[in-house]
């Protein structure tokens, strides 16, 4: 019987919702943030079983202040590369070594996009993507030996 009294009183009632709105806040950016980790995992199985367009869809939406854009900007760039687009693959590549410049993988991917565009380009443009190709090559093999 003594609780009511307690219960009633402006400050715990005013402890309580501040207590709740915290808690819902933080249920908002947890789910956010699974949200967009099993995005980037449902693109990568996706991307993995073939499922080429799907994966686009689900990878275009990824923004640039997302924790996952580079790794979108490598798969866009694998499956433009599928799909022989070797120019677009390589702006998806650019973009992902900007967003993350730690990552061999996507240097590797970028001299094979410039390498590809060249053999089918005039004279002009091989010139133009020769030093490209080298430079993201030796990168590549800076941060990883092995690649």
């Amino acid at each position: 019987m003594q609780i009511q009294p307690f219960l009633h009183s402006g400050v715990l009632r005013q402890m309580l919702i501040m207590t709740s709105q915290f808690i819902f806040i933080l249920c908002l950016f947890t789910t956010a943030a699974f949200c967009q980790s099993s995005k980037m995992d449902q693109a990568r199985k996706l991307y993995e079983s073939k499922d080429y367009g799907n994966a686009k869809e689900l990878l275009i939406g990824v923004t640039e202040d997302d924790k996952n854009y580079a790794e979108a900007r490598y798969y866009l760039g694998r499956i433009t590369f599928n799909a022989k687009d070797y120019d677009g693959a390589a702006e998806y590549f650019e973009e992902a070594t900007e967003a993350d410049e730690k990552v061999a993988d996507y240097f590797n991917w970028l001299g094979n996009s410039y390498g590809s565009a060249a053999r089918d380009a005039n004279i002009m443009k091989q010139g133009m993507l020769a030093p490209k190709m080298k430079n993201a090559w030796e990168q590549a093999v800076k941060l990883d030996p092995k690649a």
